[in-house]
C-alpha cells in the first residue's frame, strides 16, 4: 500500500475540517487506493496474458471448432438462449479457450465463464479435474458459473435468470471500480 496513503496527520483543522471527517476521509482513500491498485494489477496482468496468448490459442483451434459442431442438446438450447447478446445484452461465445482449457460459453465483457456438466463430470475425478481446471482459468480474474444438463433441460429460465443476475452483478463491480477511480484521481 502506498505509504501516503497511511501517514496523515490528525491534529487540527485542515483541508477536510475536523479530525473525525480527516479519518474518514483517510479511510475513503485508503480503500480507494487499494481497490485502484487491484484494478490497475489486474489491467496489468490482463496485458502480460495477452502477450503469452492465453486465449483461443490456434492449437486448440481445432477442437473449439469440433466442439461446436458436435454440442451437446444442453448447449444448443442455452446457446439460443444467449446468443446474439439475448440475454442481459452481452456478447456469448461458444467453446472459448483459456491456456489448453476450453470453457463451454465466455462473455468476456465481464469475464464470465459457463460451464454445462453432463454426467461425464459427476465423478470424483473428473469433479477434481474440474477443480484444478477452473483453477487454472480463475488467475485471470474469470468468474465460474457451472449448470447441469438436466438444469438446462428442467429449469432453463432459472438458470438465465440466474446467469442475468451474475452479469449484472460483475457489470456493477466494474463500474464501482471506474467510479472510485474517478473519484480517486479528482481528489489528488
Amino acid at each position: 500500500m502506498p505509504q501516503a496513503a497511511t501517514s496523515l496527520s490528525l491534529q487540527g483543522e485542515g483541508r477536510f475540517g475536523t479530525s473525525r471527517n480527516r479519518v474518514r476521509s483517510a479511510h475513503l482513500h485508503t480503500t480507494t487506493t487499494v481497490i485502484l491498485c487491484n484494478a490497475v494489477e489486474s489491467l496489468i496482468n490482463q496485458a502480460e496474458y495477452m502477450t503469452k496468448r492465453v486465449f483461443n490459442r490456434t492449437e486448440v483451434k481445432d477442437l473449439r471448432r469440433k466442439l461446436r459442431q458436435n454440442q451437446t442438446e444442453a448447449e444448443a438450447i442455452f446457446w439460443n438462449c444467449v446468443r446474439d447478446r439475448r440475454l442481459a445484452n452481452c456478447k456469448f461465445r461458444r467453446q472459448y479457450s483459456v491456456e489448453r482449457f476450453v470453457i463451454d460459453f465466455y462473455a468476456p465483457e465481464v469475464r464470465l465463464a459457463i460451464e454445462l456438466d453432463g454426467g461425464v463430470h459427476f465423478t470424483d475425478e473428473a469433479q477434481a479435474r474440474d477443480k484444478a481446471r477452473e483453477d487454472v482459468i480463475s488467475q485471470y480474474e474469470i468468474s465460474f458459473l457451472r449448470f447441469t444438463n438436466s438444469d438446462i433441460k428442467l429449469n432453463l429460465q432459472a438458470v438465465l435468470e440466474a446467469v442475468r443476475i451474475k452479469v449484472e452483478e460483475l457489470r456493477l463491480k466494474e463500474k464501482n471500480i471506474m467510479i472510485l477511480g474517478k473519484a480517486f484521481l479528482a481528489d489528488r
